[in-house]
């Protein structure tokens, strides 16, 4: 299976997070670099049919980052006997700080022929990964 194209992959987006859509020029090309970086994250053979989603996941995921920069960091701090909150867990993975790479990481669960997918950190059970999506 082939790897979708960067306007595919944009398409996508922009029905999924409509807030992302109507980019400008500037975000665009943001847009299409961090697309052309997380072609070394997504195999196309592994997850067949959902490739797709699952560049628009990391990227959705990757922009929401870019956009909350307190989002996944310290939440609250206190000066008097030291006191820092995080906005997730020191434990969390970081595919866990935002609804878009919790979903990348189910659809990596359900899809995936191989533990190999992704050099993300993904904790996931190679033994109950083939074939969830109809592929």
């Amino acid at each position: 299976m082939a790897s979708p194209s960067n306007s595919e992959i944009l398409t996508l987006l922009y029905c999924m997070a409509p807030g992302f859509a109507d980019p400008t020029e500037d975000q665009l090309a943001c847009y299409n670099t961090i697309i052309d970086a997380l072609r070394c994250q997504v195999s196309a053979g592994a997850i067949g049919c959902c490739t797709t989603l699952a560049y628009v996941y990391l990227l959705a995921h990757l922009l929401t980052l870019q956009s909350n920069a307190q989002l996944g960091v310290v939440s609250s701090m206190s000066e008097g006997n030291l006191s820092i909150s995080f906005a997730i867990s020191s434990d969390s993975s970081f595919l866990n700080s935002t609804p878009w790479g919790k979903a990348y990481e189910d659809l990596i669960k359900r899809t995936a022929f191989a533990p190999t997918v992704s050099n993300l950190p993904l904790n996931f059970n190679p033994l109950a990964l083939y074939g969830s999506c109809g592929c």
